[in-house]
């Protein structure tokens, strides 16, 4: 667990490390991280985080031994070519089924 807390204060430096509760949120003035503790196929513990602020969000998973590994998160917007038939609609869509089966993860494991 040290290697969890460890990584969570060199990502997150003003916050302080969730203790006590297995999910919830920590907050500072400028940024706001959710949080949930888990253990992956073999039982080995881990620390899923959600961090948003005015530039963007994050959603990392912190390993037992302080790697982290990106996860799904919403995507900002999406690209298309203009000269192809369709292909606004396409993007659209894939854009929108993205963030809707994201949202749903994040509300399933966050809250």
């Amino acid at each position: 667990m040290q290697n969890i807390k460890n990584k969570f204060k060199e990502i997150y430096p003003e916050l302080s490390f969730p203790e006590g509760q297995v999910r919830g949120t920590v907050e500072s003035e400028n940024l706001s991280v959710r949080y949930c503790f888990g253990e992956d196929e073999n039982g080995v513990p881990y620390l899923d985080t959600y961090s948003s602020n005015k530039m963007g969000s994050m959603h990392l998973r912190i390993k037992h031994n302080g790697e982290t590994e990106a996860l799904d998160t919403y995507q900002e917007g999406f690209s298309y070519d203009p000269d192809i038939p369709g292909d606004e609609e396409r993007a659209q869509k894939e854009h929108r089924v993205h963030n809707e089966r994201v949202g749903k993860m994040l509300s399933d494991k966050f809250y």
